[in-house]
């Protein structure tokens, strides 16, 4: 549950700052449209900045250590073309010539 917490508290932190740099064009545009500032479209546009600011903490914030993530070794691309194809007719029994062949290779 703290893994939650703690990115939320932190956008709490970031988010008044953030949401006056972000919503202080917006107002400019639309007092000069509207001749007006509206409350309403302010909350809006706050709440919706306030939601993405938690959405984006939440899924970036909990990192691994520098150290874990030096250690994880992933599957690399296959940058070469027509790689697939090759491996798929040297590793399965499928002859171009013979239909039986067909059902044996798809599995």
């Amino acid at each position: 549950m703290s893994a939650s917490i703690e990115p939320i508290k932190f956008a709490l932190w970031v988010f008044p700052f953030l949401a006056l740099a972000i919503s202080t064009i917006f107002f400019l545009i639309q007092y000069r449209r509207y001749g007006r500032f509206v409350l309403s479209r302010a909350l809006i546009l706050y709440s919706f900045i306030f939601y993405l600011l938690c959405a984006y903490f939440l899924v970036i914030l909990p990192l691994p250590p520098m150290e874990e993530v030096a250690h994880l070794t992933g599957p690399s691309m296959e940058l070469t073309l027509g790689a697939s194809v090759h491996n798929f007719l040297k590793e399965t029994v499928l002859d171009i010539r013979q239909p039986q062949t067909y059902v044996a290779a798809m599995k």
